[in-house]
């Protein structure tokens, strides 16, 4: 059964008044899903949603006209217009705004700096008028060339180059000696501005070779004609490999009988996403250890380390090796140290590998075997824990070594293809996925187009 709601508790509900309710009703923006047996307004969720939607617009500033029209119309193209009409409109009161600042600075300068006999009110009416006619200039400025009307056509109007000055004869060959020279400079990492960025046919040539660039331009709809130009309209995917990415007709070049043709219906198409952090021979490493993870305090390392050790049938020389313990999560709350580690083994090193994986724990056999001792000085980026000895009263301390795991030799490569052999079953299956329904363009070996 759907709730229902009268019109004060969706009042109260978002914080507004029934007469706002009442007013967008009048407006045609919000209708009610019906009336009560008493002549109660009755509202549903959607209707909820609805007016969500509408005091959304409205805190952005757009009129009514504007709310109905996308209400009525949400296409992608009407948004933007609607959009775009806003945003003009807002900016063109920031800068009407900022001038009046800038105008009450300078006669507050005046103020301050009035000598004897100086006019303030003509000083004050000169300043006024300095920038009335600033704002002038600026309102009634037009675009001569009609750039807005003219974007959808220019690049074909450019192709076909109708005028009688033949002005875009030569227009590639421009476009690519502007890039070249830039090239000459082999300055990748900067920024390039282009002032005049029109359709972005440029800047897609420096985009295409890696460049940061950004584009100004007069017109909002020549930036908008931009920025649709510079997004692929397509991609062919082969065996796993991008082959080609661009318009649709280009990509359609490198298409052959049976390929598997995609259509996301203008959805936005993402990579697979693969971890490329996934450290997997370390994986792999991980799978020959003992898993610390569940361990509450330090006699149940000590016991897994031991269980551990006994299973594996280690020898007396092999390292005992156990991974993912944190600190944190102990009743000791602090790391376990070499007297700890030397409960588990006094003949075999020992060494316990910190959950971050950037520092570990060694005990005294693992110090002798690396000569670690009291005097041993800090290894190059690394840093070795040093504990003062609470039960003696020599400088002796206690070395608990965050040593860098790269220096303990402790597997052999038939134990790491085994445990990556092992890793790579565990996590090869699902990795990617399609997902249609939200644009994904993951689709496994397949040609995507």
């Amino acid at each position: 059964m759907k709730t229902e709601y009268t019109i004060s508790q969706i009042a109260e509900k978002l914080h507004i008044t029934t007469n706002k309710i009442r007013f967008y009703e009048k407006k045609g923006l919000l209708t009610p899903m019906g009336e009560s047996q008493n002549r109660y307004r009755k509202f549903g969720e959607e209707d909820i949603f609805r007016l969500e939607t509408i005091l959304l617009y409205r805190s952005l500033g757009l009129s009514i006209e504007a709310i109905q029209n996308i209400l009525q119309c949400n296409k992608k193209e009407n948004y933007l217009t609607h959009m775009q009409n806003q945003w003009m409109a807002v900016n063109n009161e920031i800068h009407r705004l900022s001038e009046i600042r800038k105008s009450l600075e300078m006669v507050l300068d005046k103020v301050y700096e009035e000598t004897e006999g100086q006019d303030l009110e003509k000083d004050f009416l000169k300043i006024i008028e300095q920038s009335n006619l600033l704002c002038q200039v600026k309102n009634e400025w037009k675009d001569q060339w009609d750039f807005d009307g003219w974007a959808r056509a220019y690049d074909e109007d450019v192709k076909r180059d109708t005028g009688a000055l033949k002005i875009y004869e030569n227009y590639e060959t421009v476009l690519q000696m502007v890039f070249e020279e830039v090239e000459n400079f082999q300055r990748k990492d900067g920024k390039i501005l282009e002032i005049g960025v029109g359709t972005g046919n440029l800047a897609g040539k420096f985009l295409q070779n890696k460049y940061h660039i950004i584009g100004i331009d007069q017109s909002r709809q020549m930036l908008a004609v931009a920025k649709e130009n510079l997004y692929a309209e397509a991609v062919c995917v082969e065996n796993g490999r991008i082959q080609a990415v661009g318009t649709l007709d280009d990509v359609m070049q490198y298409k052959t009988d049976g390929d598997e043709m995609v259509d996301l219906q203008g959805k936005t198409m993402l990579p697979g996403f693969l971890d490329a952090h996934s450290h997997f021979v370390g994986a792999a490493n991980a799978m020959t250890q003992c898993d610390l993870s569940e361990c509450g305090n330090f006699s149940e390392i000590v016991d897994a380390m031991k269980m551990f050790a006994e299973k594996r049938n280690l020898s007396k020389d092999a390292w005992i090796v156990g991974c993912n313990y944190d600190q944190n999560f102990l009743e000791e709350k602090r790391h376990p140290d070499r007297y700890v580690l030397d409960e588990i083994s006094h003949t075999n090193p020992v060494l316990l590998i910190h959950a971050s994986s950037h520092m570990g724990v060694v005990n005294s056999k693992g110090l002798e075997i690396q000569q670690i001792d009291e005097k041993t000085e800090d290894c190059p980026g690394g840093k070795y824990g040093r504990i003062a000895a609470s039960f003696s009263t020599t400088a002796r301390k206690r070395v608990y070594g965050r040593k860098s795991v790269s220096c303990v030799s402790v597997k052999t490569a038939d134990d790491i293809y085994g445990g990556a052999d092992a890793a790579y079953r565990g996590s090869a299956e699902n990795v990617c996925e399609l997902w249609r329904d939200y644009g994904s363009g993951w689709n496994g070996r397949k040609t995507v187009v």
